[in-house]
């Protein structure tokens, strides 16, 4: 008895450090693969896309569904999902600029507290924008109707929050994290931590958002 219950320790001990012995290496491929596909669309065109690629490959290794050809796929669905994810995401990702020169061009007054609470809040909600898009279109995957509109998936992330704050908040903290470790070593963050990491924990947060809302009409 012993022995086994050591053994089935053992097993489980080497089973977690291979989990995040794969995971680690998995999240600096995407990292980089999300950088490469950046720069492919000359970073303004490529943000959206690359970020778009990244949650639906999250999504998949989260599911366990990781088969032969997994990174080689990204630049297939990169391709298909250019001008589709344009439309979803490149407003929201551009904002955090407009609202980052806000807080630079009013440092130093007060309304730069108020700003600051609106760019978190809403850095929040970004990540968690594409996590749920990608469930959304799971869940629309039988229906014959056109992709929901960009502006009703916005407004879906803000009722997904609505209903499992905790998760997504959590994942918020994640994400915080990531970026401030971004700031202070970015070569590093760049390979192990922004922006797979914040997207991977808003990724494990909207597998709590329930069903009945994501199939939900617009």
């Amino acid at each position: 008895m012993p022995s086994r219950s050591g053994g089935s320790v053992g097993s489980g001990a080497f089973g977690l450090v291979e989990t995040v012995t794969t995971w680690i290496c998995r999240l600096a491929a995407l990292n980089v693969t999300w950088l490469l596909q950046t720069l492919a669309g000359g970073v303004l065109l490529g943000i959206a896309p690359a970020t778009s690629v990244l949650y639906r490959q999250l999504r998949i290794g989260l599911l366990d569904d990781v088969q032969h050809g997994y990174y080689r796929a990204s630049w297939r669905r990169w391709r298909r999902e250019f001008w589709e994810s344009q439309r979803r995401y490149l407003i929201p990702l551009l904002t955090p600029a407009v609202l980052g020169f806000y807080l630079w061009l009013l440092r130093g007054q007060v309304v730069t507290i108020t700003i600051a609470i609106l760019t978190a809040v809403y850095l929040c909600w970004l990540i968690h924008l594409p996590a749920v898009a990608s469930r959304a279109d799971e869940a629309d995957t039988s229906d014959a109707g056109a992709p929901r509109r960009p502006s009703a998936l916005w407004l879906l992330t803000l009722r997904s929050f609505a209903a499992t704050p905790v998760p997504f908040v959590l994942a918020g903290l994640t994400g915080a994290v990531a970026l401030v470790l971004g700031y202070l070593y970015l070569p590093a963050a760049l390979v192990f931590a922004v922006p797979a990491v914040p997207a991977m924990a808003a990724s494990m947060a909207a597998r709590h958002v329930p069903e009945q809302l994501l199939a939900a009409t617009d």
